[in-house]
C-alpha cells in the first residue's frame, strides 16, 4: 500500500473514498440545479430596434389629454410626456417598451402591418 503524508496520516484508500464521495456529490447535484428556472434576457439587435422604432415612434394623445412622443435617437428609444423629462426606454417584448428603472411600461396596440395606433402607459412603484 502506498501512503502519503500531509498534516497527518493519509493513505491511498482514504483518498479514493474521498474522491468517490466527491464524484457522487457532483453527479447528483446537477439534477437539482437543472430544475431551477433560467431567465435569459437579450438586448434587441440594431435591426430589431430600428423596426420597433419604425413601428411605434410618433405622438400619442393620452387619456388625460397629455401628449406622449416616442422616437429613436442613435441606438436607443426615448419618450417624453408633454414637457416632462425625457425617458430612456428599452425593448421589453414585441411592441412594448419600459423605462430603464422599470417603473414605466409602454404597451402599444398594433395594426396587422405592425404599426402602432394606440398606447397604454402603466406605472409601477
Amino acid at each position: 500500500m502506498i501512503a502519503f503524508r500531509a498534516l497527518g496520516s493519509f493513505t491511498l484508500s482514504t483518498a479514493l473514498v474521498a474522491t468517490a464521495a466527491a464524484v457522487v456529490i457532483v453527479v447528483t447535484t446537477p439534477a437539482h440545479a437543472a430544475s431551477a428556472p433560467l431567465a435569459v434576457h437579450a438586448a434587441p439587435s440594431a435591426l430589431q430596434l430600428r423596426q420597433l422604432a419604425a413601428d411605434v415612434q410618433g405622438s400619442y394623445t393620452l387619456a388625460d389629454g397629455r401628449t406622449l412622443r416616442v422616437w429613436r435617437e442613435a441606438s436607443a428609444m426615448r419618450a417624453q410626456i408633454d414637457d416632462d423629462a425625457v425617458l430612456m426606454l428599452a425593448a421589453d417584448g414585441p411592441a412594448r417598451l419600459r423605462t430603464a428603472d422599470g417603473r414605466t411600461t409602454l404597451s402599444f396596440r398594433t395594426a396587422p402591418d405592425g404599426r402602432a395606433y394606440a398606447v397604454s402607459v402603466a406605472l409601477s412603484r
